[in-house]
């Protein structure tokens, strides 16, 4: 369901929530990684196909999403400076996220010998 929301073209204040749901995600993603690692135990089939989705997928159609929702911001003249200012804080937030996840994953992968990449 993400993955679609992600390759809609949202505007306005449902963007900002759209882009901190999906930070949270791939922070939850990212501690359930990290959870698999400390205790050191083989991730199941359920998990690689979820890390492999959240990966490939969903990933896939963020990117163009931020790049649409930096440039609407520029474009029309309704973007306040607020606005520009809480989504210049939201979009780095997310990829953080984004690669916190991939870093973790990419752990996992090595550690349990299995690749999730």
């Amino acid at each position: 369901i993400l993955d679609e929301i992600a390759m809609s073209q949202i505007k306005g204040a449902v963007s900002e929530s759209l882009i901190r749901l999906l930070a949270k995600i791939f922070k939850i993603l990212t501690s359930a990684t990290k959870m698999l690692l400390a205790v050191k135990r083989v991730p199941g089939t359920k998990f690689q196909r979820l890390v492999q989705v959240a990966s490939k997928n969903l990933t896939a159609h963020l990117y163009p999403l931020i790049n649409y929702l930096q440039q609407e911001a520029t474009d029309t003249a309704e973007a306040t400076k607020a606005k520009i200012k809480r989504e210049s804080n939201l979009v780095p937030n997310l990829i953080f996220q984004i690669e916190q996840f991939e870093h973790f994953v990419i752990k996992l992968s090595s550690a349990s010998k299995i690749d999730m990449t």
